[in-house]
């Protein structure tokens, strides 16, 4: 810690500060954008005194197939589980998912485990394309990052190959 060049962190010594304050609802990082509490209870000051557990990574291969049922598409979503991944969270929007967008999106489901790789749900059609992603806790409560979108939709072009072969 040097204060007088702006370093609040705590130093492993400062065990009165360590897990010593009270919880408040509106401060849930810290100076450094570590989530509170990393201890027992939040430490006093600007800094959580220990190691901030790292948010599981962001899936990168979340693929919507399926097929249209009266007035809904019927999803079936597959992708590859993260390792340190408890809960999953998938959300729908007829406009391209961002972390930005991300809480006013749909939500089909907040309750999966954190292993599961499938999902089915009927979502409503009411726009030409439908943009699903998801997102997934690990045990200390971190999040990742937003996965890729996947939507349908779905049109792919194929292209000829041209081989110039002698």
């Amino acid at each position: 810690a040097d204060p007088l060049n702006a370093d609040l962190h705590l130093l492993p010594s400062a065990t009165a500060a360590t897990d010593q304050a009270d919880t408040l609802a509106n401060v849930t990082d810290d100076f450094d954008g570590d989530s509170r509490p990393i201890g027992a209870a939040p430490d006093i000051g600007a800094d959580e005194f220990g190691d901030a557990v790292a948010p599981p990574s962001a899936v990168t291969d979340l693929e919507a197939s399926g097929f249209l049922i009266p007035d809904a598409f019927h999803a079936a979503l597959t992708w590859s589980p993260t390792s340190e991944s408890v809960t999953t969270t998938i959300r729908y929007t007829y406009t391209q998912l961002t972390e930005s967008n991300w809480e006013a999106a749909t939500l089909l489901t907040d309750s999966l485990p954190g292993y599961i790789d499938t999902y089915d749900a009927d979502i409503p059609i009411v726009n030409e394309t439908v943009f699903i992603a998801l997102k997934t806790q690990n045990a200390a409560g971190e999040w990742s990052r937003l996965s890729n979108n996947a939507f349908w939709p779905q049109r792919q072009t194929w292209l000829p190959l041209i081989l110039n072969t002698p």
